[in-house]
Protein backbone atom coordinates (compact mmCIF):
# COMPACT_ATOMS: atom_id res chain seq x y z
CA UNK A 1 0.00 0.00 0.00
CA UNK A 2 2.82 2.42 0.86
CA UNK A 3 4.55 1.59 -2.41
CA UNK A 4 1.37 2.39 -4.37
CA UNK A 5 0.94 5.67 -2.48
CA UNK A 6 4.59 6.61 -3.11
CA UNK A 7 4.23 5.81 -6.82
CA UNK A 8 1.05 7.90 -7.02
CA UNK A 9 2.78 10.79 -5.24
CA UNK A 10 5.73 10.53 -7.66
CA UNK A 11 3.35 10.58 -10.62
CA UNK A 12 1.60 13.64 -9.25
CA UNK A 13 4.91 15.39 -8.65
CA UNK A 14 6.10 14.55 -12.15
CA UNK A 15 2.83 15.68 -13.68
CA UNK A 16 3.04 18.91 -11.70
CA UNK A 17 6.57 19.60 -12.93
CA UNK A 18 5.56 18.90 -16.53
CA UNK A 19 2.65 21.30 -16.22
CA UNK A 20 5.02 23.93 -14.84
CA UNK A 21 7.49 23.41 -17.70
CA UNK A 22 4.73 23.97 -20.26
CA UNK A 23 3.71 27.28 -18.67
CA UNK A 24 6.80 29.10 -20.01
CA UNK A 25 8.50 28.96 -23.41
CA UNK A 26 11.64 26.85 -23.51
CA UNK A 27 14.88 28.86 -23.60
CA UNK A 28 16.67 28.46 -26.94
CA UNK A 29 13.73 26.61 -28.52
CA UNK A 30 11.91 27.14 -31.80
CA UNK A 31 8.13 26.96 -32.19
CA UNK A 32 6.59 26.38 -35.64
CA UNK A 33 3.32 26.77 -37.48
CA UNK A 34 2.90 25.67 -41.10
CA UNK A 35 -0.38 27.46 -41.92
CA UNK A 36 0.38 30.29 -41.79
CA UNK A 37 4.15 29.90 -41.92
CA UNK A 38 5.47 31.16 -38.57
CA UNK A 39 8.72 30.51 -36.70
CA UNK A 40 9.27 31.83 -33.18
CA UNK A 41 12.82 31.59 -31.85
CA UNK A 42 12.99 31.91 -28.06
CA UNK A 43 16.29 33.56 -27.16
CA UNK A 44 18.51 32.09 -24.42
CA UNK A 45 17.08 33.08 -21.06
CA UNK A 46 13.52 33.11 -22.52
CA UNK A 47 13.15 36.88 -22.11
CA UNK A 48 12.90 37.72 -25.80
CA UNK A 49 12.03 36.22 -29.19
CA UNK A 50 12.82 36.73 -32.85
CA UNK A 51 10.18 35.94 -35.44
CA UNK A 52 9.93 34.86 -39.05
CA UNK A 53 6.81 34.66 -41.18
CA UNK A 54 6.15 34.16 -44.86
CA UNK A 55 3.06 33.87 -46.98
CA UNK A 56 1.99 33.16 -50.51
CA UNK A 57 -0.18 30.93 -52.65
CA UNK A 58 0.38 27.20 -52.14
CA UNK A 59 4.04 26.48 -51.49
CA UNK A 60 5.25 29.68 -53.20
CA UNK A 61 6.41 32.60 -51.05
CA UNK A 62 5.24 36.05 -52.09
CA UNK A 63 6.36 37.96 -48.98
CA UNK A 64 8.41 37.35 -45.84
CA UNK A 65 9.60 39.20 -42.75
CA UNK A 66 12.27 38.68 -40.08
CA UNK A 67 11.78 40.56 -36.83
CA UNK A 68 14.21 42.38 -34.61
CA UNK A 69 14.56 40.92 -31.11
CA UNK A 70 11.27 41.47 -29.21
CA UNK A 71 10.85 41.32 -25.45
CA UNK A 72 8.54 38.78 -23.84
CA UNK A 73 6.22 40.29 -21.21
CA UNK A 74 4.18 37.75 -19.24
CA UNK A 75 5.05 35.18 -21.95
CA UNK A 76 3.58 37.42 -24.70
CA UNK A 77 4.91 39.64 -27.47
CA UNK A 78 3.41 42.13 -29.88
CA UNK A 79 4.71 43.94 -32.96
CA UNK A 80 2.47 46.40 -34.81
CA UNK A 81 4.65 48.83 -36.75
CA UNK A 82 5.61 49.97 -40.19
CA UNK A 83 8.81 48.24 -41.27
CA UNK A 84 10.51 46.67 -44.30
CA UNK A 85 8.82 43.54 -45.71
CA UNK A 86 10.49 41.49 -48.43
CA UNK A 87 8.31 40.88 -51.50
CA UNK A 88 9.30 37.99 -53.73
CA UNK A 89 8.91 37.75 -57.48
CA UNK A 90 9.41 34.38 -59.17
CA UNK A 91 10.42 35.13 -62.74
CA UNK A 92 13.06 36.33 -62.66
CA UNK A 93 13.59 35.58 -58.97
CA UNK A 94 14.06 38.84 -57.08
CA UNK A 95 13.28 40.24 -53.66
CA UNK A 96 12.33 43.83 -53.06
CA UNK A 97 11.98 45.56 -49.71
CA UNK A 98 8.79 47.57 -49.32
CA UNK A 99 7.48 49.61 -46.40
CA UNK A 100 4.48 47.91 -44.85
CA UNK A 101 2.73 47.52 -41.53
CA UNK A 102 3.43 44.20 -39.83
CA UNK A 103 1.09 42.87 -37.16
CA UNK A 104 2.47 39.89 -35.23
CA UNK A 105 1.15 38.95 -31.80
CA UNK A 106 1.65 35.86 -29.66
CA UNK A 107 1.01 34.48 -26.20
CA UNK A 108 2.48 31.30 -24.76
CA UNK A 109 -0.22 29.08 -23.26
CA UNK A 110 -0.36 25.34 -22.61
CA UNK A 111 3.01 24.63 -24.23
CA UNK A 112 2.47 26.57 -27.48
CA UNK A 113 2.32 30.08 -28.90
CA UNK A 114 -1.02 31.32 -30.25
CA UNK A 115 -1.58 34.62 -32.00
CA UNK A 116 -2.17 36.54 -35.22
CA UNK A 117 0.06 37.61 -38.07
CA UNK A 118 -0.41 39.95 -41.03
CA UNK A 119 2.06 41.36 -43.51
CA UNK A 120 0.45 44.57 -44.69
CA UNK A 121 1.01 45.46 -48.31
CA UNK A 122 1.06 41.79 -49.32
CA UNK A 123 -1.66 39.66 -50.81
CA UNK A 124 -1.77 37.58 -47.62
CA UNK A 125 -4.73 37.93 -45.30
CA UNK A 126 -4.45 38.32 -41.53
CA UNK A 127 -4.28 34.83 -40.05
CA UNK A 128 -4.39 33.13 -36.67
CA UNK A 129 -1.68 30.60 -35.86
CA UNK A 130 -0.72 28.00 -33.29
CA UNK A 131 3.03 27.36 -33.10
CA UNK A 132 4.28 24.16 -31.45
CA UNK A 133 7.73 23.30 -30.13
CA UNK A 134 9.75 21.01 -32.34
CA UNK A 135 13.22 19.60 -31.88
CA UNK A 136 13.14 18.40 -35.52
CA UNK A 137 12.92 21.70 -37.39
CA UNK A 138 9.99 23.35 -39.15
CA UNK A 139 6.77 21.90 -40.37
CA UNK A 140 5.37 20.33 -37.22
CA UNK A 141 3.06 23.19 -36.24
CA UNK A 142 -0.60 23.55 -37.08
Amino acid sequence: MRLAAAAAAGTLALGGSLAWAASKPKSGATYFSTKPSVEIFVQPGARSVTLYTSCGPGTAISAYWDSPKLSLHDNSFSFDKQTAVNKVQDQPFTTTQVKATVLFTGSFKNGKFVGKVHLGGSSCAESSYTAHYSSHGGGEGA
